[in-house]
């Protein structure tokens, strides 16, 4: 998280970070308007990352959500079956990886 927040802010990205998923969902129902993209991990403390998104969608439908995971595309696949499913980037990535995926989730 920590790292990620960092090489964001590098490329220009303004950050907000969560401890988990939890403080992530206050932190999006405080500032839903102000928050362009959430990225997030399938495998957080106290709420997975498919639950995070139902919750998230709950307080504004069409956000954009980056999931990242250590799990294949194919088992996030299976996972986000009959949802809308979100962006994925599987773990480890490249920072390069990461920025593109994010500028695409954008445009």
């Amino acid at each position: 998280r920590n790292f990620i927040g960092r090489v964001l802010r590098r490329k220009g990205f303004a950050v907000l970070s969560a401890a988990d998923a939890r403080q992530g969902l206050e932190l999006f129902r405080s500032r839903p308007h102000e928050i362009t993209a959430v990225l997030l991990d399938l495998t957080m403390p106290r709420m997975d990352g498919r639950e995070m998104l139902a919750e998230l969608r709950k307080i504004q439908a069409n956000v954009k959500v980056i999931v990242m995971s250590g799990y294949s595309e194919e088992a996030m696949g299976a996972r986000f079956a009959g949802t809308d499913a979100p962006l994925f980037i599987e773990k480890p990535f490249k920072t390069a990886s990461l920025i593109d995926i994010i500028v695409r989730l954008l445009d």
